[in-house]
Parts: structure tokens; sequence; C-alpha cells
């Protein structure tokens, strides 16, 4: 097997950073000899790379722009390991890279995209990075079309191959819904929505709270489960924002805000009914994981959510930032008992057989051998 790295300069760890270690571990899983690169400074993933039991190299990776010093010290050091294939997908580290493979022509690039471009990338400077790109991998068919419209890359190089997550693994432990409303603290005889992730404005929490307060004049049984904590970083405090909108709606009792927890099979096992909000998601991982989980899915119609619902196939899809809509839809699918059994088998036939590990893996196995 072809021996491979994993560039990455970023000093944070959150879900981008743990979707590309999930990768570099399962492909070290399946017998690729992988290598972390990663700079000195980045304590948090060197600490995962450990606990994960990935090797890995630590540098002084440079500036972002025009660092051909250190693309220099990176080719040599890859042609010294005999890596011939890199993997990287935080769009600034594509700078450091582009210069490697001046040095070192015979060096494949993948870029594993995980965010969306939303401006054009054609400058003559950024057009020769990209070029240095073996092969763009987008994980939706949308972020696909973005990079034929917003950069020079040569389409023959564009692959789709979604961000995948480990069901078997994050399923485990995976309580009745008895066991898991008491862990968590609620009531056994309600109907819970759930929202999952970091709260902030763009998540759009607010209109599932203002959604919940229409619901209610016509449904007491539903509550809504918040999980999830502020975003670092960002000024303010939308926690409080949120519980603030609950309180002046009146409705704060059937509003629960839990602190987040990584084990997150509690949460999905309490849950009626799961709602993905955000103004444009690129990939929710939360989102798939919902549907693997059996929880049918109302999400909103922006960003990548429409694809990841087969268009509304798999899931119900809503206006996003129209809380009336949302409500409406909500209370259509309560009324229509009959709904829940085919979006929970669609919703869960769509997660498994298309963005599991198993799936994941098998397809960048195969780009990985081709190149």
């Amino acid at each position: 097997m072809k021996d491979l790295a994993f560039f990455i300069s970023s000093e944070a760890y959150g879900g981008l950073e743990m979707n590309f270690l999930n990768l570099a571990e399962w492909l070290s899983d399946e017998g690729y000899r992988v290598v972390i690169i990663v700079d000195k400074k980045a304590k948090a993933i060197i600490g995962q790379a450990e606990k994960r039991g990935l090797h890995f190299k630590a540098f002084n990776t440079g500036t972002k722009y025009l660092s051909f010093g250190f693309g220099g010290k990176l080719a040599k050091y890859l042609s010294s390991e005999g890596i011939g294939i890199v993997v990287f997908s935080f769009g600034p580290d594509i700078d450091q890279l582009s210069w490697a493979k001046t040095f070192s022509p015979e060096l494949k690039i993948i870029y594993m995209q995980q965010m969306q471009l939303g401006v054009k990338k054609k400058n003559p400077y950024q057009t020769w990075r990209n070029s240095k790109i073996d092969k763009w991998v987008s994980p939706l068919g949308w972020l696909s079309q973005e990079a034929k419209d917003l950069t020079r890359v040569d389409h023959k190089k564009l692959v789709e191959i979604p961000l995948g997550q480990d069901f078997e693994q994050l399923m485990e432990g995976v309580k009745d819904k008895a066991a898991s409303r008491e862990k968590l603290g609620l009531a056994q005889d309600k109907i819970f929505v759930g929202s999952l992730g970091r709260l902030d404005p763009a998540k759009g929490i607010e209109s599932i709270i203002k959604a919940l307060s229409i619901i209610r004049k016509s449904n007491n049984d539903m509550e809504l489960v918040i999980m999830g904590e502020n975003t670092r970083n960002m000024p303010g405090d939308h926690k409080q924002v949120l519980q603030e909108l609950a309180k002046t709606l009146d409705i704060s009792s059937f509003v629960h805000f839990l602190p987040f927890s990584e084990n997150v099979q509690d949460f999905f096992g309490s849950i009626d009914l799961f709602v993905m909000a955000s103004e444009k998601e690129t990939f929710g991982m939360v989102t798939i994981e919902a549907m693997a989980n059996g929880i049918p899915v109302i999400g909103s119609n922006k960003g990548g959510t429409p694809e990841l619902l087969d268009f509304g196939a798999a899931g119900i899809l809503f206006e996003q930032g129209d809380h009336t809509d949302l409500a409406k839809k909500i209370i259509e699918y309560l009324n229509d008992p009959g709904s829940k059994g085919d979006l929970t088998a669609k919703g869960k036939d769509r997660a498994i057989s298309r963005y599991s590990r198993k799936v994941v893996v098998g397809k960048y196995r195969k780009l990985i051998e081709g190149l």
C-alpha cells in the first residue's frame, strides 16, 4: 500500500479537524502507513494524533502565503520518508503544498474539501496553486459545482466523495428511549424535537424556538432539547439570547438546554424529531447521524442539507429562517403518523448506504490506488 501524509496547519480542534483525522485513522486501520504533518503549536491536533495511535511529525509550518521556504523543507522530508501522496483539508494549506510540489513534481496532492468556497478564486496565483492539486474531493454535488464555477481547476480532477461517520461506533451503547430520557432528566410522556451543535446566530435555533411557540398552541406535548455550547471566540452569549427568547415567548419550561457531550447516544435516544435549521450548513454531520439513528429529520432548504436529505425524499425541507413554515411542517408530520416509518427507513438507508465509514473509505482507497 502507498504511504500517505495528512497535512494540517490548523491549531484548533473542532468538527473539521475531527473529520480530517477520522479519515487518517480509518485509512491507517486499512493498512496504509499514515503520517500526520502538523504545526508544533497545534497541541490539540498532536494530542488527538497520539490518542488515535497515529504517527506525526511536527514542524514550524511558516506563513500561509509565499511559504516556499517551508515548501522545500516539506518536500525534502516527504522524499526522505518515501511518501508520495499528501492529503489536506484547509484551504490556506495549499500554499505550502503547492511549493512542496514545485520542488517535488512527482508528489500527488488530494484536497479533501469540507467548506464552501463562497467567492471566486480565479486570480493567477490562486489558479497556479490549484493547478498543483491532483484530486479535488468535494463531499456533495453542489460543492463540486461551486468548484467548477468559482475556480479554474481542471474539471477532470474533481471527485465527489462524501464525509463519513462510523455509525457502528456512534450507536454503541444506545439505550432505549426511556433510559435515555431518564439519564438526561427529560419527561417520558412528551414529544421532543432536538437540535445538536454550536450555538450561534447562523445555526437558526431561534426559528426552532419560535416554531415551538406556535406548535404548543395546538400540541401541549411538544418540547425542545438543545444540546450545545456557544461558539468559541464569538462575541456575546448566544445561549443567553436563546434563553431570553424562550422566556419572552413564555415557553422556557419547554425548552431544555443541555451541555455538549461527545457521547451523543442519549441525545439521539431521547428525541422524536431532529431539526437542522442552519443558514448554510455545508455538510451537517449531525444530520446524517440523526438519520442513521432512525430519527426523522426536518432541515432547512439551504447549504448542503437538501442534498443530504435527497431533496426531500429522505427528510422534510422547510424555508430557512421561516419559523412559521417550520412549525407548519412539524405539525403536518405529527398529524400524519404513517409518514414516520417511511421517513425513518429512507433516512437511515441513505445515511448508511452513502455516508458510512465503510463506503467512504472504499471510495478513498480506490482514489488513492488510482494515483
